[in-house]
């Protein structure tokens, strides 16, 4: 009946007929010969590419755009299927599982039950004939696994059909090896939904018998040696085994609880672990490493309870040891391990440093080699736990001890970015380079044991060549820090978070403050991967510093209000630019409060012996108007001025000087000296110009051609000579000259008025 209705309306000439057609099982004989015939034209449609998928997405819901992550998890979970992601874009927006951060759109959860999607899927599944949805089940479960694996599990015959069908798909990874996946992973979610606990491990168990014993029975010698069996089959079997409760054999376990150790798949890790612990007669060496590991895994998971329960478990076993190289090793493992969760998860540093000095006290009593060593890694950690509680004269002090130490070893590597901020924020920035270049050299060759440490060493670099003006050095910096990052493990969130962080740092330097408001905008959204690093604060200040320069001052109020009243659970370390960054936001629109703010910033700078960050709280001291800074005040700024290596540092002290003149004189010249340091001068809004045109305003009078501001601001040329000539109305002004002048007077009354 269909068919014969379709028939009659292509005869129809005042009927114009669109129709679709699923590839599988395809088109029907009357369709295949309306498309012959010329009278129905085909039009293939793809799968969504990525950038289609956020295109797609934005039509469905206007208004805000989405956040990459989350168009990238929209993409993946869908595989580009447009039915797919209409329907699961529809039931996030119902569900209410969109949250807003700083105008994006996130997606932070997983599907929510019971959409319309799943009746979808689901309708897709049952059509399936018995032998293929038996299939299908198990591919959902393991997908993605290499598929020779599933030799056993899957027959080949219900696997090609579902192959044609487009419901699984074979890719083939970098050395050729073929895996099997879902042709949509969430294909995934919906299977698990259809299947009860009971039937999912016994698919598990299914698997996990049939693929155990060729493992077993190879030389597993030579698989922990990078022999003929792969590391990842090897973990994909043990992983099956352990979903149904499997009692995999130690020989199978101990080697991939080794494998498993370093992997960002943190619930794994728990699993593994947990198995071996549960292994009576376990030798103690290798249960602790069990609850060192799994310990670390928790602190990742957020779970303090479970740490602490570890923690306690695994002293108890170490301190039971004899004495030796075995047992220092061990208390230097857990007590680094317990320090690190401590103070990212509470910002208990007070007790990191407690197990850090336990570990000390057990390591003096072994060989004196392994203490040494041992008393090394210690000792980093130390200096992190006092960054961490603000003492950072003693972890200065610390750091000195260790540089000579560790010279030719990679034991200092994780205190080396810690100690790369100490020596940028106090102004040394030879220092802070000699220790960048010679912990990337042991970041590359321990890239298997602290896969991220490139990438946080170029990032504070480039941070520091940010805080001491070296602008072209900085952008330098940065672009071998993306390129680092993207070959480095971890998860993808974490690294499109730090990468969108340095591009808003550096569009901050370049006075871009919509670029940077984006960027900054984009790494606030998927802030948990900095809650609690210490980063959490300078991003957020950034981001309040980028919108209110951008015009955009509810926004800023907003950021500001999120990390107002911060005290514990974050790093003292970067507290002091985190707040000179509240402090400049503040100065685009002054309340009369700024200068009491920028005395304190700077006074908690010197308590640091933060001298570069003394002199730039100085100078917005300074900024914010009113009488002069205090002889001790002028005194200290001109002995930072001239003693501090930073190029921006002579600068900065040149300003105050010339800001506390009656007249001014110079002060314009050395603000456009300072902005091409990375410094722009806050400038409140001139009543008479809109945020474009105070933008573009401050361009001018920084001495950039109208050619560089249509480049800088992605505009066209004649945009831009639109603007300026609307400028110069507005002003009252005859010359772009006069520009600099005009916005000053501004200024300088605006802070007037305000004192």
């Amino acid at each position: 009946m269909s068919e014969a209705v379709t028939d009659l309306l292509l005869a129809l000439p005042e009927v114009r007929v669109l129709l679709t057609c699923r590839s599988v099982p395809g088109p029907s004989a009357l369709l295949a010969r309306a498309w012959r015939d010329g009278e129905l034209r085909r039009i293939e449609v793809p799968e969504l590419t990525p950038s289609e998928t956020a295109e797609f997405s934005a039509a469905m819901l206007p208004g805000r755009p989405f956040a990459p992550d989350t168009i990238s998890r929209l993409h993946q979970s869908t595989g580009g299927n447009p039915l797919f992601l209409a329907e699961l874009i529809g039931a996030l927006e119902r569900a209410g599982a969109l949250e807003d951060r700083h105008g994006l759109r996130v997606w932070p959860g997983s599907l929510p039950a019971g959409t319309s999607l799943h009746d979808v899927l689901r309708a897709e599944i049952g059509r399936l004939p018995s032998d293929e949805r038996t299939a299908f089940e198990t591919a959902a479960l393991c997908s993605p696994a290499p598929l020779h694996l599933l030799d056993a599990s899957i027959p080949p015959d219900p696997l090609e059909r579902l192959l044609e069908k487009e419901v699984v798909r074979i890719v083939y990874r970098a050395d050729g090896r073929p895996v099997l996946e879902l042709a949509h992973p969430i294909y995934g979610e919906t299977a698990e939904t259809m299947l009860n606990p009971v039937r999912i491990r016994q698919q598990y168990r299914a698997l996990y018998d049939r693929a155990v014993e060729p493992l077993i029975t190879e030389d597993l010698e030579r698989t922990t040696g990078g022999g003929t069996i792969p590391t990842e089959d090897l973990l994909t079997v043990v992983d099956w085994g352990l979903h149904g409760d499997r009692e995999v054999p130690l020989e199978l376990l101990e080697p991939a609880f080794r494998f498993a150790s370093p992997l960002v798949d943190h619930e794994f890790r728990v699993r593994i672990a947990s198995a071996l612990l549960r292994r009576p007669g376990l030798d103690p060496p290798l249960r602790i490493a069990a609850l060192v590991n799994r310990l670390e895994a928790f602190r990742y998971l957020g779970d303090p309870e479970a740490v602490t329960a570890d923690e306690a478990a695994a002293r108890a076993l170490i301190e039971t040891m004899p004495a030796g190289a075995e047992r220092t090793r061990l208390a230097a493992d857990l007590a680094i391990a317990f320090a690190d969760a401590a103070v990212l998860m509470a910002g208990r540093w007070e007790d990191a440093i407690v197990a850090l000095g336990w570990a000390d006290r057990l390591g003096a009593e072994g060989p004196s080699e392994a203490a040494a060593a041992a008393a090394i890694r210690v000792e980093a950690q130390r200096g992190i736990a006092l960054c961490y509680g603000g003492e950072m004269v003693a972890a200065a002090e610390l750091e000195r001890r260790l540089s000579d130490a560790t010279a030719g070893t990679p034991g200092f590597l994780p205190f080396a970015p810690t100690a790369i901020l100490l020596h940028g924020q106090r102004g040394e920035t030879r220092q802070a380079r000699q220790i960048a270049r010679q912990q990337l050299r042991f970041a590359v060759q321990a890239a298997a044991d602290y896969p991220l440490a490139a990438g946080e060493i170029i990032g504070v670099w480039c941070l520091v060549d940010v805080f001491s003006g070296h602008s072209r050095e900085a952008v330098f910096i940065y672009g071998a820090m993306e390129q680092a990052i993207a070959r480095g493990a971890g998860g993808p969130r974490l690294r499109e978070t730090v990468v969108s962080f340095g591009r808003g740092l550096l569009a901050l330097m370049q006075g871009d403050w919509a670029r940077a408001s984006e960027h900054l905008a984009i790494a606030c959204s998927e802030l948990d991967d900095f809650t609690g690093t210490g980063s959490e604060g300078l991003l957020l200040a950034s981001l309040a510093l980028a919108q209110a320069a951008n015009g955009d001052l509810d926004g800023a109020r907003a950021t500001r209000a999120r990390i107002a009243g911060w005290t514990t659970g974050t790093s003292r370390l970067l507290d002091v630019p985190s707040r000179y960054h509240l402090l400049l936001a503040r100065l685009w629109a002054p309340d009369g409060t700024e200068r009491a703010e920028a005395e304190a910033i700077a006074r908690r700078a010197r308590e640091y012996g933060f001298g570069l960050m003394e002199l730039r709280a100085l100078h917005a001291a300074q900024l914010c108007g009113g009488a002069p800074l205090a002889p001790d005040q002028l005194a200290r700024a001109d002995e930072l001025g001239s003693g501090l290596a930073a190029p921006i540092a002579p600068l900065l002290a040149q300003h105050i000087a010339q800001l506390r003149a009656p007249a001014r004189e110079d002060a314009a010249d050395t603000a456009r000296r300072l902005a091409r340091r990375g410094m722009f001068v806050p400038t409140p809004r001139h009543p008479a110009l809109t945020v474009r045109e105070q933008h573009v305003a401050e361009l001018v009078s920084l001495g950039y051609s109208n050619t560089q501001i249509a480049k800088r601001l992605q505009n066209s040329r004649r945009t831009v000579e639109t603007h300026v000539a609307r400028i110069l109305m507005k002003l009252g002004v005859g010359s772009r000259e006069a520009v600099a002048d005009a916005l000053d007077a501004s200024r300088w009354d605006d802070a007037e008025t305000a004192s």
